[in-house]
């Protein structure tokens, strides 16, 4: 697999891993039964941004993209360039990082609740 194939295979997993957090959200209350998987891949998400300080999907594609050539750096945020890139808006790291990381803890807290009083 090329480099440029391995940088569009991480970023399209990338989005949809954040449209499966984010919709995972609202999916819950329409499949109970989805909530166990839902926790985990919160619980799993929460855990690797913790310890390792970045989404390990932005630390792959950024060295994939340096070996490949490619001018991109995301400066540790992929979702600030992205927002940047498609709204227009300029969002510094940190406002990112507190947006996922409430993104993040309401949905965490929202599977929790539908597991607690189902």
């Amino acid at each position: 697999m090329t480099y440029k194939a391995m940088i569009y295979l991480i970023m399209v997993i990338h989005f949809l891993w954040i449209i499966l957090l984010v919709g995972g959200s609202i999916y819950i209350f329409y499949n109970p039964g989805y909530v166990q998987w839902h926790l985990t891949i919160i619980t799993l998400t929460l855990l690797l941004n913790l310890f390792l300080g970045a989404c390990p999907l932005t630390i792959w594609e950024e060295n994939a993209r340096e070996k490949a050539g490619d001018k991109i750096d995301y400066h540790g945020s992929f979702a600030a360039t992205y927002i940047n890139r498609i709204f227009g808006i300029e969002v510094t790291e940190n406002q990112v990082l507190i947006l996922m990381s409430l993104i993040k803890l309401i949905s965490y807290l929202i599977a929790v609740g539908v597991v607690v009083f189902k």
